[in-house]
């Protein structure tokens, strides 16, 4: 499950750095609609419909996938200690402050003339709760899913941690920490930043068509559009744009690094295999499986690939796992 996770998962990574770049550059300045930065991300990503104005060459989305790809297998290669928590201890302070800034310029924002909405307005989208979808199984299983892959249940990087912790750590203590740590910053802090813009420059009526679309539409049409706002009255919308992909890249990053370690620690336990050779080798198969989510995009490739593994596949798992571990092999 995490090494089929990682592959695509490393593919819309890709696409942060590459936006976080675009927005030092302003490279996607002046598409100021909704549907001229979808027009741009389609281009990006290279499933713009035929007759459509293309603003990339065709390698870009092949290059920048590359580039994030070496850069995962080379902290990986590097251990735990010496890779994975070099990049934790430098890339989540700099997700939090990043995350800080956006959520005090976008919390301040002043309702724009035509819309007259609020970003409050825009915290009450999210936290209003609906009862009557409960009824929905479609929603426990996104539920479940959501919240089993953001904290690897059912994926073995849960195990492979814990294997490394001493007799004398607090396991409860540990979970309850990481679990509140993680939900407040996905849920709170990037929930305060991208739906409340979204409203103030849009309505709740336009913010509900765009969540519509789905997080990507969301993350990377809607938000550069906002910038280029903000950036009309406050001369710092790239800025702003390179902290808000820059943070998703740094949180995608700092969760891909781990989803291959689980298989790292198979092959180096079970064969002696050194954890360099582990590395490239598991980065060699990313490559050329992650090439046909890169290419076949438009065709529905990435989506089927979630699912199967990232939405069903966790929580299929997740439950076997805890049948055998608990009922068959039992606790003790």
């Amino acid at each position: 499950v995490p090494l089929g996770v990682m592959i695509y998962y490393t593919y819309i990574e890709s696409w942060t750095l590459a936006f976080a770049i675009f927005s030092a550059t302003k490279d996607y300045w002046g598409h100021t609609t909704q549907e001229g930065m979808i027009g741009y991300l389609r281009s990006f990503q290279g499933i713009a419909p035929e007759g459509a104005p293309t603003y990339h060459a065709s390698f870009t989305p092949y290059a920048f996938f590359t580039v994030t790809l070496f850069i995962n297998i080379f902290v990986l290669s590097r251990g735990i200690s010496g890779g994975i928590e070099k990049l934790a201890k430098i890339g989540m302070p700099i997700l939090f402050f990043f995350a800080l800034i956006l959520v005090g310029v976008v919390l301040t924002l002043p309702a724009q003339a035509g819309i007259g909405a609020t970003p409050a307005q825009g915290l009450e989208f999210i936290y209003a709760p609906d009862l009557s979808r409960l009824n929905q199984p479609g929603i426990w299983l996104a539920a479940a899913g959501q919240i089993f892959f953001t904290l690897s249940v059912g994926m073995g990087s849960l195990q492979a941690y814990a294997s490394y912790l001493s007799t004398k750590d607090d396991i409860a203590l540990s979970g309850i920490a990481t679990a509140s740590t993680n939900e407040a910053t996905e849920v709170v802090l990037g929930g305060s930043i991208a739906i409340p813009a979204a409203v103030v420059f849009f309505g709740v009526a336009g913010a509900m068509q765009i969540a519509q679309g789905g997080s990507f539409d969301l993350g990377f049409a809607t938000m550069p559009v906002v910038f280029q706002q903000i950036d009309k009255t406050l001369p710092v919308g790239n800025l702003l744009g390179v902290m808000w992909f820059g943070l998703l890249f740094f949180a995608g990053i700092t969760s891909s690094v781990a989803m291959l370690t689980p298989v790292t620690a198979f092959f180096r336990e079970e064969f002696g295999i050194q954890r360099e050779k582990v590395a490239w080798a598991l980065g060699a198969l990313c490559f050329m499986i992650g090439l046909m989510h890169v290419h076949w995009l438009g065709h529905g490739f990435l989506d089927e690939w979630d699912y199967w593994v990232g939405t069903f596949g966790l929580v299929l798992v997740a439950v076997l796992e805890t049948v055998i571990f608990i009922w068959i092999f039992k606790p003790d």
